[in-house]
């Protein structure tokens, strides 16, 4: 997928987005955007006459008060189905290792390493590992991983990035 920066006038709220956030969250995220600047890209798609917002609603209301003109975003087309993108999991993760390092954090959990209830399947439709950030993904079926033989799972591009980013830093 790639990121895109489009006009913020062009997009436009789901009217069906049920995450509302309380004013003392809504301050805490606008702290934060003031504090760290602009770092999650926000998920659209596309419709008639701009583009309806998928995931970060919230963060464009406050991209309007901060009149912010051009917003990251990835443009999505539901019509083709999810498609895996490993290497956006691994820049995501990466800019957020970065945050943290400029923030002076000494430490932190990167992610979820492996979750088995969310296995990988070559069948997009069934792939529930697809959309999380572990660091691994699950094989099922008695498979057994390539990279590690003797392991249920297979290290996605996340992995790797972690692992190049710690040893850099």
């Amino acid at each position: 997928m790639e990121v895109v920066e489009l006009p913020i006038e062009t997009l436009k709220e789901a009217p069906w987005n049920a995450n509302q956030i309380d004013a003392a969250m809504l301050q805490r995220l606008r702290s934060s955007i003031s504090r760290y600047g602009f770092i999650q890209n926000l998920v659209v798609r596309h419709i008639n006459d701009g583009y309806e917002v998928l995931s970060g609603n919230q963060r464009l209301k406050l991209l309007r008060e901060f009149n912010v003109s051009k917003v990251p975003c990835v443009i999505v087309d539901l019509e083709k189905g999810h498609v895996r993108d490993e290497e956006m999991q691994a820049r995501e993760l990466v800019v957020q290792l970065e945050i943290l390092d400029k923030a002076g954090v000494e430490g932190s959990f990167v992610s979820t390493f492996i979750s088995p209830i969310d296995p990988y399947n070559e069948d997009p439709s069934h792939d529930f590992d697809m959309n999380s950030y572990n660091l691994v993904k699950t094989l099922t079926g008695g498979k057994h991983g390539t990279t590690y033989p003797d392991m249920v799972w297979e290290p996605k591009k996340s992995f790797k990035a972690v692992g190049d980013y710690y040893s850099k830093h």
